[in-house]
């Protein structure tokens, strides 16, 4: 019996023994044990640097300043002499008509024939009406028929003097015309011009190499101070080796193979510091290189284009408007007295005022007659009325083309290509006008050039939204198609600098989780702490913030688990 007892007590002893065990091993090791049920984030510094933005964007490549060629009168189509994408020389002929005359000429001519008739139908009644006194109290001696003769010939005289005025003034505006979409130079300068665009793409390249090569050593500076300092002995390796002697046992080994970690990175970095300056050191050369080649490129250019100068031409053109705008000041001079002969005579006789009125008719008919000039059609044909490339085409073989239709448009030799593009007021504030876009479609050869003309405020939103306009030339651009494109690069400086990955949203705005230690009996606690932010610049991998935190602060920017703010989480160097 007392045997069984002491076999009791021994179990009972034993259990307590392997209970208290247990409870030593739970409490010495629960920090490990909890620590690989925690999410494990990857964290990283927030620190100063640069930010280099971009703005990036599509739109629809529209057709800039279109000439919308219309005709006055209805004709019918025989044949087609272009197509769309055919480039044509003011004169040359678009389409062939038929010979019949059109309706609207018909009728006019048909009106005019008409108010002539019964003006002097009119005329001829109202001086048989009258007393040959009436004439005579005017001025005797002058029988009706000879006031009937003098009255038709100043009408003509006058008619005549109209239609010589009208002449002048059509020709005047036909060479004003001319010089006005006269070219600059006539020379052929395509090799010239894409040498120009070659060097211009080269420059922009090699602009662009030295900016990422610069801050790539940049990012690499940025690393080596933030590691460890200019001394190697600073930085995180610094405050690493200053934390060592204040942690537990448990953490210092921890602790130490951080330092040993960052000595590595250190000396890695030193490394590629000299790798990076002489990429500087090489992408300085060639953006040198290249800025030259533009330059000679762009004297080529110049050179070739005054070698075809048409100011001498242009000059000619003004001389001759000149001569037929004096002729026209003339023939207005001439125009008024024979208006006001022809206004006399009436007067002589006492016209009355339905007489006066039939023959304002005639004007009217005759102006309307002369409005559908029958020189558009010379030769039964249209012709382009300036050089460009045809775009649209409104009429087609055997179809009657209507009067003020428009028959086709043509894109105006150097009028170039437009797109708009839809940007925040924030990024309507990186660039500038005048800047140079560059396309990123693939299928955009590089001697497209693209340059940012104005910016407007969005019809879509105006509170929030710009649009900026661009002018587009190139030998490959169509209208209809769609186009990425990026422009403006400003590099700026900024206090607080994180990687992308660090930035979250939810419905209260964007925040970033900065890490926060906690000392415990059993080891440091890390938790994730939210930070709102506001994001003042980001390009491809990082942006710039502002919020209440510092600089040097820890921020998770992965996590193999969900984190949410007040979690506790482990790091991975843990």
């Amino acid at each position: 019996m007392e045997d069984k007892k002491n076999k009791r007590k021994e179990w009972i002893k034993n259990l307590a023994i392997i209970f208290l065990v247990i409870l030593l091993i739970l409490t010495f090791f629960s920090n490990t044990i909890m620590n690989y049920s925690l999410p494990q984030v990857a964290t990283q510094y927030v620190e100063n640097g640069n930010i280099t933005t971009r703005v990036r964007g599509s739109g629809t490549v529209e057709t800039g300043d279109l000439y919308n060629v219309c005709v006055k009168e209805t004709r019918k189509v025989k044949s087609l002499a272009v197509k769309v994408g055919d480039k044509v020389q003011e004169g040359d002929i678009l389409l062939y008509l038929d010979e019949a005359e059109s309706s609207e000429s018909e009728a006019a001519r048909k009106k005019v024939k008409e108010a002539e008739d019964a003006f002097d139908t009119a005329l001829i009644g109202f001086l048989k009406e009258n007393d040959v006194s009436v004439i005579n109290s005017a001025k005797s001696g002058q029988s009706i028929e000879t006031y009937m003769n003098k009255i038709s010939a100043a009408r003509k005289e006058k008619e005549a003097a109209d239609t010589k005025v009208d002449d002048l003034t059509n020709k005047s505006a036909s060479i004003q015309n001319k010089i006005d979409n006269y070219p600059a130079s006539n020379a052929n300068v395509t090799n010239e011009t894409n040498a120009y665009n070659n060097a211009k793409a080269a420059a922009d390249a090699a602009e662009t190499n030295l900016t990422v090569c610069q801050n790539a050593l940049d990012e690499i500076n940025r690393y080596i101070e933030r590691i460890g300092g200019s001394d190697g002995e600073s930085g995180e390796i610094g405050y690493y080796t200053a934390l060592y002697d204040t942690v537990s046992n448990n953490d210092a080994q921890n602790f130490k193979s951080i330092i040993e970690t960052k000595k590595q990175e250190y000396n890695s970095y030193l490394s590629k510091q000299i790798e990076a300056k002489k990429k500087v050191d090489d992408a300085t050369t060639q953006k040198a290189n290249a800025d030259l080649n533009l330059k000679q490129a762009e004297n080529n250019l110049n050179n070739k284009k005054s070698q075809g100068d048409t100011t001498g031409k242009i000059n000619e053109l003004k001389n001759q408007k000149a001569k037929y705008d004096e002729e026209l000041e003339k023939a207005k001079e001439e125009q008024a007295k024979k208006v006001k002969a022809f206004e006399n005579l009436l007067a002589e006789v006492n016209i009355s005022d339905s007489i006066k009125r039939n023959y304002e008719a005639i004007t009217e008919a005759k102006e309307e007659l002369a409005k559908l000039s029958t020189s558009e059609f010379a030769d039964d044909t249209l012709k382009a009325p300036i050089s460009g490339t045809i775009a649209n085409i409104g009429a087609a073989a055997g179809k009657e083309i209507s009067a003020a239709a428009e028959v086709m448009q043509i894109q105006p030799e150097g009028k170039g290509y437009t797109m708009k593009m839809d940007v925040t007021t924030e990024q309507s504030k990186i660039v500038s006008v005048g800047d140079k876009a560059t396309p990123v479609n693939t299928w955009a050869d590089d001697d497209i050039d693209i340059t940012l003309k104005s910016i407007k405020v969005s019809e879509k939103d105006p509170a929030k939204m710009k649009t900026l306009i661009f002018e587009m030339e190139g030998e490959n651009i169509v209208a209809g198609h769609e186009m990425s494109v990026q422009v403006g690069q400003r590099t700026q400086s900024f206090d607080l600098i994180v990687p992308n990955s660090a930035i979250r949203e939810d419905n209260n705005g964007k925040f970033v989780l900065v890490i926060t230690q906690k000392s415990s009996p059993l080891g440091n606690r890390y938790i994730a702490t939210r930070e709102d932010v506001t994001v003042l610049a980001s390009d491809d991998t990082k942006s710039a913030i502002s919020g209440a935190i510092d600089a040097w602060q820890y921020i998770i920017t992965t996590a193999n688990k969900p984190v949410e703010p007040g979690d506790q989480v482990r790091l991975n160097e843990q």
